[in-house]
Formats: C-alpha cells, sequence, structure tokens
C-alpha cells in the first residue's frame, strides 16, 4: 500500500494556530504523601499538530477530497511536510551557510508521517470569500 502525500496545492498553514505538543508517554501515580511516582508508559508516543490553512473554495474542496478519499475520512497516515523545519538554512556551529560547490546555500528538506487526530474531525470556517480549515494531526514516531 503506498501511503498518500499532503496536496502540494494547499497552502503552507498559518503561523496563528500553529502548534506543537511534545508526546508523553509518561504514567503518573499519585501517592498518599509527597509528589506522584512518575515512570514510563510507552517507548513511542504520537507528537500532536495543531494547524490551520487558508483557502480558496478550489483548495477547500482539495482538502475534502484528500480526507475523504486519500485518507479514507481520516482513518489513514500519510506523508506531510514538516512546516516547522523545511526549507531552513543549514549553518556550521559558528553560523556560517553551508553551500554546494558552485555556491547555492544547503537547505532542510523533511517531511514526516502523520494521521489525522482522532479527538475531532477537522472544522471549517468562512472568511470572506474565503475558507479556513483546522486540524489536529498526531505525527507518527
Amino acid at each position: 500500500m503506498t501511503l498518500a502525500m499532503w496536496p502540494t496545492s494547499l497552502p503552507r498553514p498559518m503561523r496563528a494556530g500553529f502548534s506543537r505538543t511534545l508526546p508523553d508517554g509518561r504514567q503518573a501515580t499519585k501517592n498518599e504523601m509527597g509528589p506522584p511516582r512518575v515512570r514510563r508508559r510507552y517507548s513511542a508516543a504520537a507528537s500532536a499538530l495543531q494547524m490551520t490553512i487558508d483557502v480558496s473554495a478550489d483548495q477547500r474542496a482539495r482538502f475534502w477530497r484528500f480526507w475523504d478519499e486519500d485518507t479514507a475520512g481520516g482513518s489513514l497516515p500519510f506523508w506531510m511536510t514538516d512546516w516547522a523545519v523545511d526549507g531552513m538554512t543549514m549553518a556550521t556551529e559558528d553560523g556560517v551557510v553551508l553551500t554546494t560547490e558552485d555556491g547555492t546555500a544547503l537547505s532542510v528538506t523533511t517531511t514526516m508521517l502523520v494521521m489525522f487526530g482522532t479527538d475531532q474531525p477537522p472544522s471549517e470556517s468562512p472568511v470572506g470569500v474565503r475558507w479556513r480549515i483546522a486540524f489536529i494531526l498526531s505525527i507518527m514516531p
């Protein structure tokens, strides 16, 4: 089975509404007195990524087609660009930009395996003639 890729026709997420929550694979047990006892519950846990995209009517239709068909209503994983890192210029510890032989700056290109969050499906709201779609993704470990 080939995994779907986030559609290139959809825009980057907006900075407002973008947040990443670190994975939490811990389990805390309350004691009668003192601090809780904390231990590792899972060896791997998913991170949560909250995103909002601002789309045209055509892009809105593309998003919902991706949701319905490519991810089977949000139940299949897919590949997505890691917007927090992708495109950043690579540099040494001293801040010197790394380049190729012809002087082109090297930049990071990265993708991540994600699934739509299971707590709630994506939601949309109109903003003028455009649409805002908000959704939560789980970044697979």
